[in-house]
C-alpha cells in the first residue's frame, strides 16, 4: 500500500471506530502512520481534502461489494433480489457511520466542495442502484412473480421498505438474523408488488 493510500486508510478506520463527528486531527492520522504530520500534506492539500478522499474510498469499497455479485444477471428473481438485499444489508451493518453521511446535519458541516463532490457521488451510487433493482424486478415481472402494474405510491413504498429493512438491520441494538430478515423483505416487497 503507498502512503497515500495508507494515510486514507487511516482515516477510514478511524471514522469506522469512532463514527464521523470525532474530531479528526491530522497528528493522530501522522502517528497512525508512522509519519510526520508534514508528510500528510505532500499528498493532500488540507484536512478537508483528507476527508473527501476518505469519504470517496468508503463510497467505492460500499459500490463494489453492491455491484460486485457474481451473475446475478443469470439468476432467477428470488436469488437475485436475496443476494442483492444481502450486500446492502452487510455494507449497511459493517458501515453504520456511512448512513451519517445521507444526514444533513453531516452535509451541512463540510466545505462546499466537499459537499458538491459527495452529493454528486451520492447521486451516482442512487443512479446505479436503482438501475441494479429495476433489471432484478424486471426479472420478476418476467418470471410471473411480481406485477408491473404498480402506481408511482406503491414503487415509493416498496422502495422505503428496502431502505427502511436497512436502516433496521444496521441498528446496532437490533440482533436479527441476516437470511431470515432477507427472506421476510422478500416475501414482503412480492406481496406489496401483486
Amino acid at each position: 500500500m503507498n502512503r497515500k493510500d495508507q494515510i486514507i486508510e487511516a482515516v477510514v478506520n478511524k471514522f469506522r471506530e469512532e463514527g464521523f463527528s470525532t474530531d479528526l486531527t491530522m497528528t493522530e492520522v501522522a502517528k497512525t502512520c508512522d509519519i510526520g504530520k508534514s508528510t500528510i500534506y505532500e499528498y493532500f492539500k488540507n484536512k478537508d481534502d483528507v476527508i473527501k478522499s476518505a469519504l470517496m474510498k468508503m463510497s467505492e469499497n460500499s459500490l463494489e461489494k453492491v455491484f460486485n455479485i457474481e451473475h446475478i444477471e443469470t439468476m432467477n428473481f428470488e436469488d437475485a433480489f436475496k443476494a442483492q438485499m444481502v450486500i446492502l444489508f452487510e455494507i449497511a451493518s459493517e458501515s453504520r457511520m456511512m448512513f451519517e453521511v445521507f444526514s444533513n446535519d453531516f452535509k451541512s458541516q463540510l466545505p462546499q466542495a466537499i459537499q458538491a463532490e459527495l452529493m454528486c457521488k451520492m447521486h451516482e451510487v442512487k443512479e446505479l442502484l436503482e438501475q441494479r433493482f429495476i433489471m432484478i424486478m424486471l426479472k420478476g415481472v418476467t418470471e410471473g412473480i411480481i406485477s408491473m402494474d404498480q402506481d408511482l405510491l406503491s414503487i415509493n413504498v416498496i422502495s422505503g421498505l428496502v431502505i427502511g429493512s436497512m436502516l433496521r438491520y444496521s441498528d446496532v441494538d437490533q440482533n436479527l438474523d441476516l437470511h431470515l430478515f432477507v427472506n421476510k423483505v422478500y416475501e414482503a416487497v412480492v406481496k406489496l408488488s401483486n
